[in-house]
């Protein structure tokens, strides 16, 4: 299925260098949403920022495990 969405995906070593770019938008993104939100004063604003949060601290633990993952083979 990944083949079909991404036709050269077949070709790299590993998925590393694609994964590890997840996490820098999510953390970027809660940083530069938390600040507006704290600007803002909104609360909505302030659960996305904690939802790009949580979604940069999972990222980065896959980006992790695919870097282990590399590095092991």
């Amino acid at each position: 299925m990944i083949e079909t969405l991404l036709p050269g995906i077949g070709h790299l070593q590993n998925i590393h260098p694609i994964v590890v770019h997840f996490p820098i938008a999510f953390l970027t993104g809660a940083a530069l949403s938390y600040f507006s939100a704290w600007i803002f004063r909104s609360e909505k604003l302030a659960f996305t920022a904690f939802s790009f949060l949580i979604l940069g601290a999972a990222s980065a633990a896959v980006a992790v495990g695919t870097g282990l993952y590399a590095r092991a083979g």
